[in-house]
């Protein structure tokens, strides 16, 4: 869905399993993956006003993440989702 928006998308896992094929995104323009095992360091490194959203398969990283991006300050916008522990 958000490749039909004007933004850019910058998809971070550290599970590489997690990305489809490179064929099944050919033709995203707007999509970046980037497989780090330190998704965090991502949050630091993003340009201010950047938008983030959390959306991953760990509570421990949801937090960190979280953490690191509200203490930033500058971001433009911070949504997440959540699941029961």
């Amino acid at each position: 869905m958000l490749a039909t928006l004007p933004c850019h998308v910058r998809w971070i896992d550290r599970r590489d399993a997690a990305f489809p094929p490179a064929d099944a995104l050919a033709g995203i323009g707007n999509l970046a993956i980037d497989a780090r095992d330190e998704p965090a360091d991502a949050v630091d490194a993003a340009p201010p006003h950047t938008y983030f959203v959390v959306m991953t398969h760990d509570h421990a990283l949801d937090f960190v993440l979280a953490e690191r991006i509200l203490r930033r300050g500058d971001y433009a916008y911070f949504g997440m989702i959540g699941s029961p522990p």
